[in-house]
């Protein structure tokens, strides 16, 4: 498995408004999961131009906790979820 070291907001696009988290924020910990809440009114100012100011990004980091079979395959899966549905991705490191 895998230990949480940190989980922060490290950036927010000029164009987004709205949000409650802002850079700095932490995650939120529950059991396994970690949640980012930027709440119901995250607005992406429309310029028809797709750029840093109109991303959010997130840096987890983690450590393979003791115990960890040496060469084990580990699985990160990561879903973000808006009023267009949720999307899910998944990352394997070994």
């Amino acid at each position: 498995g895998m230990t949480l070291v940190s989980a922060t907001v490290t950036a927010v696009g000029a164009n987004i408004s709205g949000n409650l988290l802002g850079v700095g924020a932490a995650a939120s910990v529950s059991g396994g999961l970690l949640v980012f809440d930027f709440g119901n009114g995250v607005v992406n100012a429309a310029d028809n131009v797709v750029n840093d100011a109109d991303r959010i990004v997130m840096t987890v980091v983690a450590r393979v906790a003791p115990g960890a079979a040496a060469g084990a395959v580990l699985t990160n899966t990561a879903s973000l979820t808006t009023d267009s549905g949720t999307r899910t991705d998944s990352e394997s490191v070994d």
